[in-house]
């Protein structure tokens, strides 16, 4: 976990997990513009020349795994905070690996049919 302080965004936590390669999950807790403390998991692939992309889904069933996993409204941001939430979406992390089994699934599932 890594926990910074930013100006803009203020208090924000990343914590970065290797799945199976080219894969890997980062879970990011921030406060958003609108007060919304907020926990996301998001895996992003590795390119065939070292980057790491991102494939938006938009509902139909293609690209990488994204999810809101928590959303609390706060009045302020702080480290303490962030650290807490951060937590407990990491303890959330064996059903985020289920789900992101299943999206991957789901998505090559749906390659086979249109192929």
């Amino acid at each position: 976990m890594h926990i910074s302080n930013t100006p803009p965004y203020g208090w924000q936590a990343v914590t970065r997990i290797n799945l199976d390669f080219p894969r890997s999950l980062e879970i990011k807790t921030y406060k958003t513009s609108n007060g919304i403390l907020q926990s996301n998991a998001t895996v992003y692939t590795e390119t065939s020349n070292g980057m790491i992309s991102h494939t938006m889904n938009y509902g139909f069933g293609h690209g990488d795994f994204a999810s809101t996993i928590i959303r609390n409204p706060v009045s302020r941001n702080s480290e303490k905070l962030v650290r807490t939430q951060h937590e407990q979406a990491l303890a959330m992390l064996y059903q985020i690996k289920i789900d992101i089994a299943k999206h991957y699934e789901e998505a090559a599932r749906l390659a086979s049919s249109e192929a």
